[in-house]
């Protein structure tokens, strides 16, 4: 029998007392992600391995011990896609902790109190917002128009490829809407007059709805056309 491999980190909770935390491979072709009062820097130190990203700390995180408890098993082919956005839930749900994709090489750490994603928010009630955007920002797959020629109004939908919830949240909120900008080679390519947020089965925001004029139908095709990298 193959025996299997595992990573344990030793949580001290004083000098006597260790409890241990472990992603171990099962030898069945899965993860086991378990971790019981891991503290959140050990977290982070998971998550910064498993995305390979630098992380980039916008605020101190308090001195006082901050626990994280959480387990997982996921199919070994899935760890990239699904451990770190649980992680992302956890330390935000528990330590209070922000955790924010920014590109393909790097995440934000931000403290909660001092999260820039709340300051955005209440910045985009009194400033006009411009949101442009291009097939980069989005799951190419996921974008859609769902309406038909003559409807009252044209719809696309999207989900976008690294943003929260809590991010999208901030974004669709704004009180002084300007109108979303749909870029390709650094030229606009067509404006949709409105938007909304986009949510899935679970009511998690996920994307946005990008919303058109009736007699719009073309435009709102030639916006699905350009996300979608065509």
């Amino acid at each position: 029998m193959k025996s299997a491999s595992f990573l344990v980190v030793l949580v001290c909770l004083n000098i006597f007392i260790c409890q241990p935390a472990r992603s171990q491979d099962t030898g069945t072709n899965t993860s086991d992600f378990n971790f019981v009062l891991v503290p959140v820097e050990k977290v982070l130190d998971v998550y910064k391995r498993i995305t390979k990203s630098e992380l980039v700390r916008l605020t101190d995180i308090p001195q006082e011990p901050r626990w994280v408890t959480f387990r997982i098993v996921v199919p070994r082919e899935e760890v990239r896609q699904r451990v770190p956005k649980l992680i992302e839930q956890a330390v935000l749900k528990q330590a209070g902790v922000v955790l924010t994709r920014v590109n393909e090489k790097q995440a934000s750490v931000t403290y909660e109190k001092y999260d820039t994603r709340l300051e955005l928010k209440k910045v985009n009630q009194t400033t006009p917002l411009t949101i442009t955007l291009t097939s980069k920002d989005v799951q190419t797959n996921t974008v859609r128009v769902t309406t038909q020629p003559g409807s009252s109004g044209q719809n696309l939908i999207f989900r976008f490829a690294n943003k929260s919830p809590e991010e999208i949240e901030a974004l669709v909120s704004g009180v002084n809407r300007q109108p979303v900008k749909i870029m390709k080679d650094g030229i606009i390519v067509t404006e949709a007059p409105g938007y909304g947020g986009h949510s899935d089965h679970q009511h998690n925001l996920v994307g946005m709805t990008l919303v058109f004029k009736g007699s719009d139908y073309d435009q709102a095709k030639l916006a699905e056309k350009t996300l979608r990298g065509e």
